[in-house]
């Protein structure tokens, strides 16, 4: 498992694409990106924080995501119907860092007691895929994981590179 090392600059532009979080959903997105993007894709993985429940400490919160990103099985990560084999060379583990949730985040949504604001400690353990520009026209990405007790994350992505 890699360890990120920070932040580094990535010369041109950069889009996130994120999965579902898992609970058995299965979404299907649209997004229009200028031709020359890279994509930046959250495939699979857990983030931990004191804030939302989940330990106190750095070393209590990088045990518990890497115990819960251990168990992810069945990950399916596909462009335009060629299917990449995403393993251990996929996952980062982060730094800990301060993040901001606005109102409507995620968390809220999953029903937990989480207010918007900045928080001082998070971490992540994550399988994440940069990937070129595509090429102009359509393009669908099927991301697809096993979570273990979180159900599965699937996500297909229609793309148009305009």
């Amino acid at each position: 498992m890699l360890r990120h090392p920070g932040p580094r600059l990535c010369p041109g532009k950069v889009q996130f694409l994120a999965p579902n979080y898992g609970f058995g959903q299965v979404d299907h997105r649209t997004a229009t990106i200028p031709k020359g993007t890279m994509l930046f894709v959250d495939v699979a993985g857990f983030f931990c924080s004191p804030e939302i429940g989940c330990c106190d400490t750095i070393e209590e919160i990088r045990e518990a995501n890497a115990a819960a990103t251990d168990g992810i099985t069945g990950i399916v990560f596909e462009v335009d119907d060629v299917a990449y084999d995403i393993n251990e060379n996929y996952r980062i583990q982060s730094v800990a860092f301060e993040f901001t949730l606005p109102d409507d985040n995620m968390f809220q949504y999953w029903g937990m007691d989480v207010d918007a604001g900045t928080y001082p400690l998070g971490a992540a353990d994550t399988y994440h895929v940069m990937l070129a520009p595509l090429s102009r026209g359509e393009h669908t990405i099927h991301i697809f994981a096993d979570l273990g007790d979180w159900g599965t994350s699937e996500v297909f992505f229609d793309l148009t590179v305009d």
